[in-house]
């Protein structure tokens, strides 16, 4: 369900996504001024709430892009097999949809439908990596359009490419084993402070309320925020470094 969302989000409209973003946002903003009765705190919490997602967001479109990873190498032997019994590309690609997993089950049927209806096969192919929307996918797309436009022996290129996934698969796991207490320590100091203060709000309500109620307050509560959302944004931008 998850990733299902996530092609949503990559394949939807832009402005859909940006609509529903705001959307999104403005009921956190209103859900947090009811509870906190602070402009300011809400609209704070609310930008919190947008790296929350957006971090959780990430991690589910690295899952998705660490899952297609696999299925493209599969498919890509499955190519070569069949390939070597007699099969031409088109009927491979329709046939492997019923065997496939999502998330490239959904854009090989996507690709299936849209050679059916009569558009280009480089075309068709283009779409599907723009859809796909990662390097393996790019790399396996311009294999068999290379394939189709000059020929050429395309088991062996595919074997070439296969390597190629494999090992970058690989790197891709170490790397993502090396920085995974990095990622989560980063994200628990940069929001360690804002579960402190809403805490602070909820157990010492009165004093806290009385105080970010005031001028000083408010000055405090604007700076304090400022350099919060600047941390967060800076711990994220390392962190993808």
């Amino acid at each position: 369900m998850l990733l299902k969302i996530i092609d949503f989000y990559r394949n939807g409209e832009k402005k859909k996504i940006l609509a529903f973003s705001i959307s999104l946002m403005l009921l956190f903003a209103a859900i947090f001024y009811i509870i906190f009765q602070n402009i300011v705190f809400s609209i704070f919490l609310t930008a919190c709430a947008y790296f929350i997602f957006r971090e959780v967001y990430s991690a589910l479109d690295d899952k998705r892009q660490e899952m297609l990873h696999k299925e493209l190498i599969e498919f890509a032997v499955n190519i070569i097999i069949m390939l070597r019994a007699g099969k031409s590309v088109r009927s491979i690609i329709s046939d492997s949809v019923s065997w496939t997993n999502p998330p490239l089950k959904n854009y090989l049927k996507y690709l299936a439908d849209t050679l059916h209806s009569g558009l280009s096969f480089n075309e068709a192919i283009d779409d599907f990596a723009k859809r796909c929307s990662s390097r393996e996918a790019r790399l396996i797309s311009t294999a068999l359009k290379i394939n189709n436009k000059i020929g050429g022996d395309l088991v062996f290129i595919l074997n070439n490419a296969v390597e190629a996934l494999q090992e970058s698969l690989k790197v891709r796991s170490v790397s993502r084993t090396i920085t995974l207490q990095s990622r989560y320590s980063g994200n628990i100091i940069a929001f360690m402070p804002v579960a402190v203060l809403v805490i602070l709000f909820f157990f010492m309500n009165s004093p806290i309320k009385e105080f970010f109620s005031s001028r000083t307050g408010n000055i405090c509560l604007i700076l304090g925020a400022v350099l919060e959302t600047a941390g967060i944004f800076s711990i994220s931008r390392i962190l993808k470094r």
